[in-house]
């Protein structure tokens, strides 16, 4: 405990289990000796409503709290898979996406997995032909939404746990899902692992140290990734093609997932990596090859690789009107009709909508100006194929008033001293 870092609010993910119930004490017992390493300790526990004792469990959790004198905050959420996506993974998807809400600047959580779960992924991953990175195990200390997440038990065996919360006198409940042998991690704790044991007695040392071999490896393969990604990435972080195509076909693949990694993005397997890294770096110049992956997108244009991110608002079918003062969402941002100049609006907001790409546009771009196809515009601005399939086409009537963040015309600009209606775009950063 007191090798953890400070921080405002120590948050322990809370289960109801073994684990975190030890997890939750040791930490309640902490802070009450040590006051000044958090100023708060509190409980999150997360109803993924799988079980049928999924009520019970999250009462249970409430009451330990209360006994303990621990803040608790439960949440529940929906766990609904994705094509090709197990339970277990869309859980954790789920459980990771409240963590990110929750954890604040300068805020901790704290996970209770230990030696055994530790051994157990490894060879669960090992089972599923992972890579240095994934043979690495789980990481003790890592950054979660804003904040950190730490591990402290993770050197700890289950046995030990289980002993000192027996003399505790705690009180917890099993997950009755973790005696289901239809999971694979199941599989390997209640059958596998026992009979490996007792073959190997020291196999959860044998792991871990098999562990801290891997995750040596990828620290070096990393340190690789990022001096070769210094030669070939643009200021804007894309990378060349012909700069990696200098580089041996493993290095290729192997600052591809480094990329993808410190983009925020799971890298695909690595059967799909190298089908769709031959596609992206061989395929003809007239042509757009792209690899998809778990809410991104490679893709190529102009010589350059380009990370492109799913948008989470669905492009609209039909022409969708444009109220004012009121933002419309749009993959990317939003658009916003708004009043400027002193006083409220002395004119009636104009009557505009807002539709997707259709093919064949034209708009004037100056007034008086000649007419010009929007597909030519967008060739000339450099616009790349995927940006200009999304962008918002505001229309007035026959007019093509705006597009996207691109550009406005002229009567939807104006200023402070000339009052009027002002359509404008605004982006989102995460």
């Amino acid at each position: 405990m007191a090798s953890l870092p400070s921080a405002a609010t120590c948050w322990i993910a809370f289960s109801g289990g073994l684990d975190s119930t030890v997890l939750l004490n040791l930490c309640a017992q902490w802070h009450r000796a040590h006051p000044h390493q958090w100023q708060s300790v509190r409980a999150l526990h997360i109803n993924h409503q799988l079980q049928p004792n999924a009520e019970t469990m999250a009462q249970h959790c409430q009451q330990a709290c209360v006994d303990l004198g621990v803040a608790c905050v439960a949440e529940h959420v929906g766990v609904t898979p994705s094509p090709g996506e197990g339970v277990e993974a869309a859980a954790r998807k789920a459980r990771y996406r409240v963590f990110r809400q929750h954890v604040q600047q300068d805020d901790l959580l704290l996970m209770a997995h230990h030696a055994d779960d530790q051994a157990e992924t490894i060879l669960f991953r090992l089972l599923r032909g992972a890579g240095p990175r994934g043979l690495a195990g789980i990481p003790r200390q890592r950054a979660v939404g804003a904040g950190q997440l730490c591990r402290p038990l993770l050197g700890v065996n289950r046995d030990l746990l289980h002993s000192w919360a027996a003399a505790a006198g705690l009180k917890w409940i099993e997950d009755p899902s973790n005696l289901s042998e239809h999971y694979d991690r199941n599989f390997l704790r209640l059958r596998v692992m026992p009979l490996l044991r007792q073959r190997w007695p020291s196999l959860t040392a044998r792991l871990a140290r098999s562990a801290s071999h891997c995750d040596e490896s990828q620290q070096l393969a990393d340190q690789l990734a990022r001096l070769q990604y210094q030669q070939c990435a643009t200021a804007a972080g894309q990378l060349q093609v012909g700069a990696l195509a200098a580089l041996t076909w493993v290095a290729q693949k192997n600052l591809l997932r480094w990329w993808l990694a410190q983009a925020g993005f799971v890298p695909p397997a690595n059967q799909r990596l190298q089908e769709g890294l031959c596609g992206l770096m061989t395929a003809a110049e007239d042509r757009q090859p792209r690899l998809d992956g778990d809410g991104y997108s490679i893709v190529r244009y102009r010589g350059l690789l380009c990370i492109v991110s799913a948008s989470s608002v669905p492009l609209p079918e039909v022409p969708v009107r444009l109220q004012p003062n009121q933002a419309l969402a749009w993959p990317g941002g939003y658009l916003l009709l708004d009043w400027v100049g002193a006083g409220p609006a002395i004119e009636p907001a104009p009557r505009l909508t807002v539709m997707r790409r259709q093919g064949g546009e034209r708009a004037q771009f100056h007034p008086g100006g000649p007419h010009k196809t929007l597909k030519h515009w967008l060739q000339d601005k450099g616009i790349p194929p995927w940006e200009r399939d999304r962008l918002a086409l505001v229309w007035q009537g026959e007019n093509l008033v705006a597009i996207g963040g691109l550009w406005v015309a002229a009567e939807f600009q104006p200023t402070e001293k000339k009052g009027g209606w002002r359509l404008s775009w605004r982006r989102d950063f995460d």
